[in-house]
């Protein structure tokens, strides 16, 4: 009776493949995982660095009117943009009458930074 060495050589060389592989399966996971985390935080940089920086000013002009001035000031690899889309909505958050004694007059209330230049429903 000869043992056949040539197919227990095969067996246990398929059997520590098998093994292998399924060691190397939660490898393979982590590091897809890992691609992943470092793909979204190489996104989230590139967003960051190209994210539009305005410098806005407001001019007064004559009587209640303004001049709004946007400027795009940065990053230098965004060299225009195709369109700015502006809203100017009154913000009505804030009440403006006085209401604690010794305090500022409604004159100096009313001609507040904003004063002159916020909408009065006209």
């Amino acid at each position: 009776m000869s043992i056949p060495w040539g197919d227990i050589a095969t067996f246990s060389t398929a059997v520590l493949s098998a093994v292998a592989t399924v060691g190397a399966w939660p490898a393979a996971h982590r590091s897809a995982k890992t691609a992943d985390t470092v793909a979204r935080i190489e996104q989230d940089r590139w967003h960051a660095d190209l994210l539009p920086q305005f410098q806005i000013t407001i001019e007064r002009a004559e009587g209640d009117r303004a001049t709004l001035s946007v400027r795009l000031v940065g990053p230098l690899p965004l060299c225009h943009l195709d369109e700015i889309r502006l809203k100017v909505v009154p913000s009505d958050d804030m009440s403006r009458t006085v209401t604690l004694a010794g305090g500022p007059s409604q004159e100096q209330v009313d001609a507040n930074l904003d004063g002159a230049l916020r909408s009065r429903g006209t």
